[in-house]
């Protein structure tokens, strides 16, 4: 676990040492799977405390929203995938749910439709953080992602192939 937290590591200090001297104003750190075995204890259990009924299958360490390492913990629940994100000391940073088209607040849909009309929904996912908004993420075929507050505002949309 410590390898690949080290490798983790190195792959954000390698990012900052590119960043300053290459005047870069953003760089993508890349996913790094672990198994679920080599999670910490207090991430696995914070992940079981939160979704107690879920079956956890992998894992990855990432940068959270604010820049913080954590840990992607993915699995299913019902036959439906979630994923909780994991600060190192067991805090949660989110927790990322799928969810059916019929689930989506009306709101959040009418946003879609007006601002990216013609969007072609292959999965919904509702993510809960600890602020008080939840936003709802739709993907397509095409890598595309449209993220939408929870009363159909701040819309961001992204693709998997940014910055590559």
């Amino acid at each position: 676990m410590f390898k690949v937290f080290n490798k983790f590591c190195l792959t954000i200090l390698l990012a900052g040492v590119l960043l300053f001297t290459t005047g870069i104003v953003s760089v993508s750190a890349q996913n790094v799977d672990i198994q679920i075995k080599d999670v910490p204890p207090q991430v696995l259990l914070s992940a079981k405390r939160v979704l107690p009924n879920a079956k956890w299958t992998m894992a990855s360490w990432d940068l959270g929203d604010n820049g913080l390492p954590v840990i992607e913990v993915e699995g299913t629940l019902n036959g439906k995938k979630v994923e909780v994100d994991v600060y190192t000391d067991g805090g949660i940073e989110e927790v990322e749910r799928d969810i059916s088209e019929s689930e989506v607040p009306s709101e959040v849909m009418t946003a879609l439709k007006k601002y990216v009309p013609g969007f072609q929904i292959t999965s919904v996912n509702k993510s809960e953080t600890s602020s008080v908004i939840d936003r709802y993420e739709f993907h397509d075929a095409n890598d595309m992602s449209v993220k939408i507050g929870e009363f159909g505002q701040r819309i961001l949309i992204t693709s998997e192939d940014a910055g590559h």
